[in-house]
């Protein structure tokens, strides 16, 4: 069975995830290590500079097109994700 996370269902991954209390969470499992919390921060400076080139798209047409519209709510949703996976909250949490 190949186990690479391009052939998992996103529900898969999250489940995995939860439960991971190897190097990426704390003892509680719930927390992530410091390490892991730079790695999530770069992350989420990228999702930030995306949502910013599509800011600029937007602003630059007079129409922009429902796919870019659509891509930055995601990206919104994203980013929220991981901000609650640095903090350890769940504010943001989908099922």
């Amino acid at each position: 069975m190949n186990r690479s996370p391009g052939n998992e269902k996103p529900r898969a991954v999250r489940r995995r995830a939860m439960g991971n209390t190897g190097a990426w969470a704390s003892a509680s499992g719930g927390h992530a290590t410091a390490d892991a919390r730079d790695t999530l921060c770069l992350a989420l400076a990228a999702i930030d500079a995306a949502r910013q080139q599509l800011n600029r798209y937007a602003i630059a047409t007079d129409a922009p097109a429902w796919q870019v519209v659509d891509a930055a709510d995601l990206l919104d949703a994203v980013a929220a994700g991981v901000a609650d996976a640095v903090t350890g909250g769940t504010r943001h949490a989908y099922p």
